[in-house]
């Protein structure tokens, strides 16, 4: 299936409202099986999400432009196009899971509270070779399938969903861990408002830098069990449980299919209040210039924080020991960590590089006046949401002077590591 070409533009819009249901969307049955002789299918829907502001990293980001009824500025993402190649993960508790890439539709709207929103859905059937009904007594991963419930209320399984990693293969191309074509490689370009970004073109995206969004996998808690028998704390991360629904309730996508089609039951998989949150932060980046010489910014340096190049980490899953209410002892397979994007290495540097180099005058004498400039940057990993501590990152300013040594010049500054994905942060250097 061949996909138009979808741009992403970052467009100054109005905060996010909250997600409203549109009237075709799935409703749980109150009762019922899944039934085991129809097709496996999914349905998924939800909206994307726009960079947040972290308040105490945001000290010096001025968010006083836009068209909110407040004065604040958001950048929000718009996709330009319907249709967008996303990385599709079920997983189930064992360890099991599928990986498949697919396309998913992409539409602006209005939410009820009448702020811009953009909503994503997708309807498709499913590998059947990867899934198995999950039998009652099952105490380990069933092979290299999903197992499942056949329980309307509670499947057993879970689903991740991505955008922005390197878009080789078509619709329904089974993936494995380890694959190009799940990786990630940083464009090394500003975040430019306005500028379309490709999200369809294979290989690392060089021309402008896309953004990478994902289902949220946000820590959630800990708590102490027994795992291997030694006692432990683990962390407990945020996933996103499937529930059967009746397909009745769905609107085919084939063209000669009828509207609903009457000849499935049971058999959909869904979650209709997916968000897809931006992984990483935005950094606005303020340069001034305060010494005596004009001098031309050409960039942002990155080092620690890694994100030169991001992978799809698999879900997992942990044979887990505790206590109930009544104090019984209880062994069983649960899910631990979420899929995630992950850096490949927190060790190398890479440049984020300025479309046109901004030339910056020297500091005026005669009124103290300062030269000043702002540029967005993509950080496509900045958190410790896997759990691994993360190292305080750095980041440079290059730039050369226009006289004199005109040798390429840095002005570092250390950042520490974000708890938080999807916001918008802020940090100024100064040139002495």
């Amino acid at each position: 299936m061949k996909a138009t070409r979808p741009l992403l533009l970052l467009a100054l819009l109005a905060v996010f409202g909250s997600c409203s249901k549109a009237t075709d969307e799935p409703v749980a049955p109150s009762a019922g099986t899944a039934s085991s002789d129809q097709p496996l299918k999914i349905a998924l829907s939800g909206e994307i999400e726009l960079p947040e502001v972290d308040p105490q990293t945001a000290r010096d980001l001025i968010l006083s432009e836009g068209t909110t009824s407040d004065g604040k500025r958001i950048i929000s993402p718009y996709f330009s196009d319907s249709r967008l190649p996303a990385i599709l993960c079920i997983y189930d508790d064992f360890g099991g899971m599928s990986l498949s890439r697919v396309f998913i539709d992409v539409t602006p709207a209005t939410s009820s509270n009448g702020k811009m929103v953009s909503r994503f859905r997708y309807y498709g059937g499913l590998d059947q070779g990867k899934f198995k009904v999950r039998g009652a007594t099952q105490q380990l991963k069933s092979g290299n399938k999903v197992s499942y419930k056949k329980d309307p209320n509670n499947s057993g399984v879970y689903v991740g969903l991505f955008i922005g990693l390197d878009p080789n293969g078509g619709e329904d191309t089974s993936l494995d861990i380890g694959e190009s074509s799940i990786s990630y490689t940083h464009g090394g370009w500003e975040t430019k408002l306005g500028q379309p970004v490709d999200y369809t073109s294979n290989g690392p995206n060089r021309s402008a830098t896309r953004i990478i969004f994902g289902t949220t996998s946000e820590r959630k808690g800990t708590e102490t069990v027994e795992i291997a028998g030694e006692k432990v704390t683990r962390v407990l991360y945020e996933h996103h449980p499937l529930k059967f629904v009746n397909d009745k309730t769905i609107f085919d996508r084939a063209q000669d299919a009828r509207h609903p089609n009457p000849d499935t039951r049971d058999n959909v998989l869904t979650v209709n209040d997916l968000k897809l949150a931006m992984r990483g932060a935005l950094l606005e980046v303020t340069v001034e210039n305060w010494g005596t010489a004009d001098v031309n910014v050409g960039g942002v340096r990155v080092g620690t924080f890694g994100g030169g190049k991001v992978e799809f980490s698999a879900p997992t899953s942990k044979k887990i020991t505790r206590k109930n209410q009544y104090g019984q002892t209880n062994t069983f397979w649960e899910v631990d960590t979420p899929p995630m994007v992950t850096p490949a290495s927190t060790t190398g540097t890479y440049d984020i590089k300025f479309y046109d180099a901004v030339r910056l005058e020297h500091k005026d004498t005669r009124n103290d006046k300062i030269a000043s400039m702002k540029k967005i940057v993509y950080l496509p990993f900045v958190n410790t949401v896997t759990g691994r501590t993360q190292i305080p990152g750095t980041l440079e300013i290059f730039y050369n002077q226009t006289t004199g040594d005109t040798e390429q010049k840095t002005v570092s500054a250390a950042v520490r590591g974000l708890k938080n994905q999807g916001i918008l942060v802020s940090k100024k250097f100064m040139i002495n």
